[in-house]
């Protein structure tokens, strides 16, 4: 999951944010377009499935090896 769309306050504006009642602080990422914004997000979308699926073939790769090892 990523934060793309959202900004990450500091500390500081995160203390500002508590006082402001007017909600005018809120700050996003902007893209210059909906269809911009869409190729970011599903951008970011690929990368972090293919960010689990590189993890998980590591992960099943160092158990086959360790089978391996096992069986010789």
């Amino acid at each position: 999951m990523t934060d793309f769309l959202f900004a990450t306050p500091g500390f500081f504006m995160g203390m500002v944010r508590a006082l402001d009642l007017g909600s005018t602080f809120n700050a996003y990422n902007a893209s210059k377009t909906p269809s911009e914004a869409d190729a970011l997000a599903f951008y970011n979308d690929f990368k972090a499935i293919g960010d689990d699926l590189r993890l998980v073939m590591k992960s099943e790769e160092a158990k086959i090896a360790a089978k391996s090892l096992k069986l010789a």
